[in-house]
């Protein structure tokens, strides 16, 4: 643990922050394919193909 200073600089609640972008992501991909500037997703608005 002394190894890694960042993790004693952010106590154990800033290590759960991270993981709270990954619930935003989550929400993003249903708002993606409404965004004609996102090309990429599974033929949601128009495959790349």
């Amino acid at each position: 643990m002394e190894a890694t200073p960042m993790n004693s600089e952010t106590e154990p609640g800033d290590v759960q922050a991270p993981p709270a972008p990954t619930e935003a992501d989550d929400e993003e991909p249903e708002v993606l394919p409404d965004d004609p500037d996102i090309k990429g997703l599974p033929g949601e608005t128009r495959q790349p193909a």
